[in-house]
């Protein structure tokens, strides 16, 4: 995705400075989704940062130094295309100044830009490595972010290998499971007709495996209690059958079936819009208007412009729900298995698009002659029906470049 980074003029000239002896301290690696027309060297920062993760540096043999950082997305409000990647070394002039950090190398992915998504879609997590030249490496160092210090596989292997490692907390599990049984005997009256004995233990082979009578309380650990006529609280289930229930089911976390979900009523807290996958075209960006490709005798959409005379929707990236695309088969989140050969498009409901121009309360949408950017019809030429994307439910005085609220259709 990404060529070898370039240095900077700011960037050399630090590598000067380590070459006649000074220290090097690498802080930060930043993501960002900005694109660059000019030349990197100039450069003192990214186009538009949308992460910024603590660097730790790797002496490699005398050679170069590795520059990595461990990168997730459950910080991030919104997904993005992941185009820019910089990495940043502390100012000699104000060292502990993170504001005053200058950018040692940069490069840009351009069109083969990665897209992170939100938490809310799917959870990713990357070991960011780059490799980097210095004059001295012995003279560099990384300062770093404690709480995203973590452990290697060989760290792991060798804690998993030491017998004195886990002692304390097998003793602390064991102390607890005896406790337990001494309790168990008030918790659970009968299982089937088979009663626990006087240590408190009991024999599953009472517990079929369908059927039978459970009187009094049962605690399976962190999966799930049951109580005689009452709710039951789960962590995990899993099953292979139908769950039914006359009452509400609650889930802090997410439901999969690959059978169907049937209901009276369906509520959406957060989101505001339905969309669909639709064959991609090019690359998009999330508030880009999407438009069906005339000049395709095969089903695909791209950025919709002024000339552009069937318009679709919008590409959302807050949707509360989305259909289409292809089944996943890896049991991989349905947008980040679809996102490289599908565009998710706004159908129903109310979506942030890319405008220019004024804007008001109640004015039409139509696409502008910037691809994906709309305008209101008074800036552009009057439009056809099949153009309009839908209408603005909110309003500013401002004429940049920027994302509105409206309602897909009218």
């Amino acid at each position: 995705m990404f060529n070898a980074p370039v240095f900077t003029t700011a960037g050399k000239a630090l590598l000067t400075r380590n070459i006649a002896g000074e220290q090097i301290r690498f802080t930060t690696i930043q993501m960002g989704s900005g694109y660059i027309s000019g030349s990197i060297d100039a450069m003192t920062a990214l186009v538009k940062v949308e992460a910024t993760v603590s660097a730790s540096a790797k002496n490699e043999d005398g050679q170069y130094v590795n520059v990595s950082a461990a990168f997730t997305n459950q910080s991030l409000e919104n997904g993005f295309y992941w185009r820019e990647i910089g990495v940043f070394a502390a100012n000699p002039s104000a060292p502990d100044d993170r504001s005053q950090d200058i950018l040692y190398c940069y490069q840009n992915a351009y069109d083969t830009a990665e897209f992170i998504p939100p938490p809310s879609a799917a959870t990713i997590e990357k070991g960011i490595s780059i490799p980097i030249i210095v004059g001295d490496t012995s003279k560099v160092s990384a300062i770093l972010d404690k709480t995203l210090v973590l452990a290697t596989q060989k760290d792991l292997e060798n804690h998993n290998n030491d017998k004195d490692a886990h002692g304390p907390f097998y003793e602390k599990v064991q102390n607890w499971v005896k406790e337990q049984l001494k309790n168990f005997t008030g918790m659970v009256k009968t299982i089937n007709g088979g009663k626990p004995d006087a240590s408190g233990n009991i024999d599953l082979d009472f517990m079929p495996k369908s059927g039978g009578t459970f009187t009094g309380r049962i605690n399976f650990l962190n999966s799930a209690h049951f109580i005689d006529g009452g709710d039951a609280t789960l962590k995990n289930l899993t099953t292979t059958g139908d769950i039914s229930s006359t009452g509400n089911i609650h889930s802090g976390g997410n439901i999969d079936a690959t059978g169907y979900v049937t209901g009276a009523k369906t509520y959406h807290g957060v989101y505001n819009d339905y969309a669909e996958l639709f064959p991609r075209g090019e690359e998009t960006r999330p508030g880009d208007i999407i438009a069906l490709d005339l000049s395709s005798q095969k089903e695909r959409y791209v950025k919709a412009t002024r000339a552009s005379r069937r318009v679709v929707g919008v590409h959302s990236d807050e949707f509360a729900t989305l259909i289409g695309g292809r089944a996943p088969t890896d049991g991989s989140d349905l947008l980040a298995a679809n996102e490289k050969d599908f565009i998710p498009v706004s159908l129903a409901g109310r979506v942030r698009t890319w405008v220019i121009g004024p804007v008001h309360t109640g004015d039409l949408i139509v696409p502008s002659t910037t691809p994906g950017v709309g305008c209101a019809p008074q800036a552009c030429t009057s439009p056809v029906q099949t153009q309009v994307v839908g209408y603005a439910v909110e309003g500013d005085n401002r004429t940049d470049l920027r994302r509105i609220r409206i309602r897909i259709g009218g």
